[in-house]
Formats: structure tokens, C-alpha cells, sequence
């Protein structure tokens, strides 16, 4: 789900912290719409109005899975594994499917961005969950959310209630160049 909010409904709402704990509860978060909220500041200067999404996507491989040790000559290199390599195609068509057919196209994000990851495993199997951050932020890239994950000023991760099959939801908001 495409929303767009302004920096004052940020600010009102208590920052992302806010959104987080309703999130990390199963909590729809209800953020009010541009229209029933003024766009300019109480010294009447304009507020400049926040991009952001929402995305559903699957349960992310841990760290451990998403890289494999390759010897290539003499040297040993780092490459996505197989698992990687499908869970980045797995977001990039989550991302197409939930973006496609909207009045206005998702454009990559170009400046600095929050972040709220609430992850759903799905089963009871202990797991830290900062394994499953690299995988997820390394997919929105491939699937050209934003130029680079290294514009993520932000990030709050949260393990929510087992669900079946398991999931990520990613909450983004754009907060400035």
C-alpha cells in the first residue's frame, strides 16, 4: 500500500516509534490521509509531504542461507547463494504485484528513508532476527525501492506473532535528501 505522509504527521504520531509498537501488536496502523491533514505549518509555511510504502513480503533466509563460500583459483569468494538469488526474485515480484495497477507507479526512493521491519516467522524455532535484515534490505534494492540500502537512516526490526509461512512487512517513509 502506497501512502503518502507529511513530516507533521510523523512528528504527531510520535515518530515511527509509534507505528512500531501497533505493528509489533498485529495492529492495523491507521495513519490519516494527506486530505484530512493541512499541508502547511501553524506559522502558515508549506510542510513538505513524506513518500511511503508498505509491503508484504515472504520470510526472508537467515544471514547463515543467504551467502555461500565459493573457492575460485586460490581465493575464496562470497556469493548469494541459491536461496539469496530466489528470495531477491521472490521481493521483486511481491514488490511488482503489490505496486502494479495503482493510480501512480512506485518510483525508487532517492533520499534517506525509516525503515520498519516487522517479522513474522513462521514457526516457534528460536532465531535472532537481526540474521534476516541483510536479506530483506538487499531485495528492496534489487527490486529498485530505493537506489541503495545504504539511504536507510533508520531501522527498526520487530519479531511478531508465528504466522504460517512466515513474512516481512516493511513499513518506508522518506525523510529527506
Amino acid at each position: 500500500m502506497t501512502q503518502t505522509v507529511s513530516a507533521r504527521e510523523v512528528q504527531a504520531a510520535g515518530g515511527l516509534d509509534k507505528w512500531a509498537a501497533k505493528a509489533a501488536q498485529g495492529r492495523p496502523v491507521n495513519r490519516p490521509t494527506p486530505a484530512a491533514t493541512a499541508a502547511t505549518s501553524r506559522d502558515g509555511a508549506q510542510v513538505p509531504q513524506a513518500k511511503g510504502i508498505v509491503l508484504e513480503l515472504p520470510w526472508p533466509p537467515s544471514v547463515n542461507h543467504y551467502w555461500r563460500s565459493v573457492l575460485v583459483g586460490e581465493h575464496v569468494r562470497n556469493l548469494i547463494s541459491a536461496k539469496g538469488r530466489a528470495y531477491k526474485r521472490d521481493v521483486g515480484q511481491a514488490v511488482l504485484a503489490q505496486t502494479i495497477g495503482r493510480q501512480r507507479k512506485h518510483n525508487p526512493f532517492m533520499g534517506h528513508v525509516h525503515v520498519v521491519l516487522t517479522l513474522y516467522p513462521p514457526d516457534r524455532r528460536q532465531r535472532d532476527i537481526d540474521n534476516s535484515i541483510k536479506a530483506v534490505l538487499d531485495a528492496l534494492t534489487s527490486a529498485k525501492v530505493w537506489r541503495d540500502d545504504s539511504q536507510v537512516d533508520e531501522l527498526h526490526v520487530i519479531r511478531s506473532k508465528v504466522v504460517q509461512g512466515g513474512k516481512a512487512v516493511v513499513r518506508i517513509v522518506e525523510v529527506g535528501e
